[in-house]
């Protein structure tokens, strides 16, 4: 397989292509792994994405990332995750983020979340968002978190939004504030809550500042 140039390789059938055994998937070149045809990237299975080595993941183009389902996003290690720049990152479809675990997400850095659209960003579930470390939402510029639904804001922890900057709930949407429940607004520090202008309060309800 090593000796195999890329026309070569993919002009295997998608039934040899998945007979590959991990150990053969991982012995393929970053050259051979770049320029793998798209159709046959899309039918590797769970077991042959994980045996690609990092540094030849990282080969991999926005094209090869598009065509993944969440089963195989899901099954990527935190290595292979490591390796995807902003371009492969915008390139997941937001049928496939639903795939990451919550210690995937916790991996993720902040220029990858940075580079995620305001769907994909929409897409994350409770649990997902449960990953998200403290210096990951600090991280987060004004419009991604403006980018959250309601339902997103009301599912982070206290400690989540504890690390939110003086700048970021400064700059949060009315709606999302007026989302949060009495342990979450009380989890905000006093100098955050100085920051915040007459329309933020009046968002607010008497059972959140009660």
């Amino acid at each position: 397989l090593i000796a195999l140039g890329s026309d070569d390789l993919n002009a295997l059938g998608s039934d040899q292509i998945a007979a590959l055994t991990s150990n053969q998937i991982g012995a393929l070149s970053s050259s051979q792994i770049g320029n793998l045809a798209t159709e046959d990237f899309a039918i590797l299975s769970t077991t042959q994405l994980r045996g690609i080595e990092a540094v030849d993941f990282g080969a991999l183009t926005p094209n090869h990332l598009a065509v993944l389902n969440s089963a195989q996003i899901g099954a990527l290690t935190s290595s292979q995750l490591a390796t995807l720049d902003s371009a492969d990152v915008a390139a997941i479809l937001t049928s496939a983020l639903p795939g990451l675990s919550a210690a995937q997400v916790a991996a993720l850095s902040t220029a990858q979340l940075a580079a995620m659209s305001s769907e994909q960003l929409q897409t994350l579930n409770s649990a997902q968002l449960a990953g998200l470390t403290s210096t990951q939402m600090a991280g987060l510029a004004t419009d991604d978190l403006n980018a959250l639904t309601t339902a997103q804001f009301a599912a982070l922890s206290t400690r989540q939004i504890a690390g939110l900057s003086t700048h970021q709930l400064a700059n949060m949407e009315s709606a999302d504030l007026a989302a949060l429940n009495t342990a979450q607004m009380r989890a905000i520090q006093p100098a955050s809550l100085a920051a915040l202008d007459s329309a933020d309060f009046a968002a607010f309800t008497y059972t959140q500042i009660g």
